[in-house]
């Protein structure tokens, strides 16, 4: 079956398995995609969503904070 104009599919393999992942965008322009939501489906089952709270903002590299927030200490 043929995929959406808003829906890609990726298969990916790796040492350790391999998977498909599937994300639906938006188009902002027409040099960019954004990720509204993904999921990554792997060969023996598991899956993972890859946006669970909605695309990340990301405006320059490096502004990514990957470290959590240090829980809050009473």
């Amino acid at each position: 079956g043929e995929l959406p104009d808003d829906v890609y599919s990726l298969t990916l393999s790796g040492s350790n398995g391999n998977g498909v992942v599937e994300c639906k965008t938006e188009t902002v322009s027409p040099e960019e995609e954004r990720v509204l939501e993904g999921t990554l489906t792997m060969s023996d089952g598991q899956k993972f969503d890859l946006f669970p709270e909605g695309a990340p903002e990301v405006t320059e590299p490096g502004d990514v904070n990957l470290e959590a927030d240090p829980a809050p200490t009473e």
